[in-house]
This record gives structure tokens, sequence and C-alpha cells, in this order.
């Protein structure tokens, strides 16, 4: 009955910030919840450098669940703009964040990427206790609601055996937990190592030319970005993309 949506902003080595949280309520059985989520992706960025307006340049959306189909055929129809259909991978840890190539679905004959969300979930968790700013850290609005923050620590990792042999596996703290801000969180960092396994995005090169173009005179600065609200969501933040990204 709704999407939740974070928009990330990348910069070196990996250092992200969280531009925007939303969730739009709707049937994503009909048109109209999807029409709400393109005008959402349409959304641009200004920079604190002279440069032309950042669009969301990769977008990750779960195919698991009720809506398979309906999430599929979004995707596909966009392709081109790089919005993937993904599925995380039930085989624990191991599983490339990204996968090589594209896998199919075997009904609708259309690609679907299968993610190693352990692993991802693993950098992630690692990177959350990062203390200074620099590689890997994360930047978060200082609007940012508390639940939000419950659910991107809402899982742990436990250990299992498989066959004999033991298997790190992130799971819910406790059941029926919300984990929504850290799928989504996932699925930005998958679209990330996407566009640098397939397209051969080199994110550093990127923010160093980036690095060269000079700043918005001072009465031209960003005050703050405002990505287009739908009326049905709640718990909307708003983020400003002031670093190296």
């Amino acid at each position: 009955n709704r999407l939740e949506i974070e928009i990330v902003g990348w910069g070196k080595d990996e250092e992200s910030w969280s531009l925007d949280y939303q969730v739009i309520y709707g049937d994503p059985s009909t048109p109209h919840l999807w029409n709400d989520l393109d005008k959402i992706l349409e959304t641009n960025f200004e920079h604190q450098r002279e440069l032309p307006n950042f669009p969301i340049t990769a977008v990750c959306i779960d195919s698991g669940g009720h809506y398979t189909d309906h999430v599929i055929n979004y995707c596909d129809a966009r392709k081109h703009k790089k919005v993937f259909a993904i599925k995380g991978s039930s085989s624990g840890s191991g599983v490339p964040i990204w996968p090589p190539r594209a896998s199919q679905n075997k009904r609708l004959k259309k690609p679907v990427y299968v993610i190693g969300v352990n692993d991802a979930k693993e950098t992630l968790m690692q990177r959350l206790r990062i203390a200074e700013e620099g590689a890997g850290y994360w930047h978060f609005p200082m609007e940012r609601d508390a639940e939000w923050f419950a659910q991107i620590t809402s899982e742990i990792v436990r250990t299992k055996y498989s066959k004999g042999r033991p298997v790190r596996e992130w799971t819910p703290r406790r059941e029926g937990a919300k984990t929504e801000a850290l799928d989504c969180r996932v699925y930005a960092f998958a679209a990330l190592r996407g566009l640098v396994r397939n397209w051969k995005f080199d994110l550093n090169k990127a923010v160093e030319r980036i690095k060269e173009i000079p700043f918005r005179p001072e009465n031209k600065q960003v005050q703050n970005i405002q990505p287009l609200k739908i009326e049905n969501t709640r718990r909307a933040i708003n983020g400003s993309p002031t670093g190296n990204f």
C-alpha cells in the first residue's frame, strides 16, 4: 500500500548524504502510485558549484512481495534511465553486492538483478560507526526523525549453519521490526555499485572533476533543496547536497 524512497548522494570513497526520504501511499496495482514515483524520480538537485542540476542517476526497486510483475514492468520500461528491478539474495554472505549480469524473471522474461544484501548491510553497518567525515561516512539532515534511525539499526547479524557451515545473516532484532529505511539504503548502495560495475563509473574521478569547477557566487548559493513532495506522503525529510559529490 506504499512505496518508501530514499535519495542518496555519493562522494569520494563512498561518503554519503541522505538527501530525502519519502513514503508515498497508494495501490501498487494501479498506475497512480507509479506516476507519483515518476514525479519524484524527475527531481534534480542543485550543487554549490557552478554545475548543471544533478539528476537521479540510478534507481533500485525491490521486486519481492505481492507486486512483482508491476515492479518489473515499471523498471523494464525505464531501463534506459537506469531504473533496476532488484531482489535480495537468499544465499547469505559472499554474494556480490551487484551481480555481473542480470537474471531473467522466468515468466516475464525481463531482467532482475539479484543483490548481495548481507554483504551490503555488513559494509553499511561498519560505516555507520565512522565518527569523522570522510571515506564511508554517513551524513543525515538534522531533521531526520528517530523512527528512521530505529529502522536503519533494526537488524543484527546472526550466525546460522547451512550444511554444517556457518553463515552470517542479517535479521531483525525483534519480530515485526520495521526495516524499510535500512532496505532503502541497501538498494541505494546497490545502485551505486551497479553504476561502478556495469557502467564503469569512477566515483572518485567524478569528484575530482567537480572540484575543478568554481563555487557559485554567494548570492546564488544553494539554500535548501526541496525534492518534489507528493500530497499523500509522510515523514518527508529534506536535505541539501553540500559535500564533494
